[in-house]
């Protein structure tokens, strides 16, 4: 019989997700297309950002499509945030 607590046995199994969640995460790479839309507005979409999971937060990840108009409006708020840009369209401004 272990001498583990449950505490300690909820906190391992915790690390444990939370480690395989950060190794397995992989942002996207897929290139964008004209079927790709801003999900603020339905334009097409000219940045991927994304937001990777982190030790303190490993559920909160995410994606989101926008256009130049809401990429830029939104860039400030989502970098604070953690957002990063993961894809770029080959048409977008540098």
């Amino acid at each position: 019989m272990s001498g583990w607590t449950d505490r300690q046995r909820e906190d391992a199994l915790e690390r444990d997700l939370t480690q395989s969640i950060l190794v397995a995460y992989r942002p996207p790479t897929e290139p964008l297309t004209a079927h790709d839309r801003c999900d603020a507005c339905g334009a097409q979409t000219l940045y991927r950002m994304h937001r990777p999971p982190t030790e303190e937060h490993p559920l909160r990840k995410g994606v989101l499509d926008f256009c130049g108009h809401h990429y830029r409006t939104h860039l400030p708020e989502l970098l604070g945030d953690g957002w990063s840009v993961a894809v770029k369209h080959e048409t977008a401004d540098a």
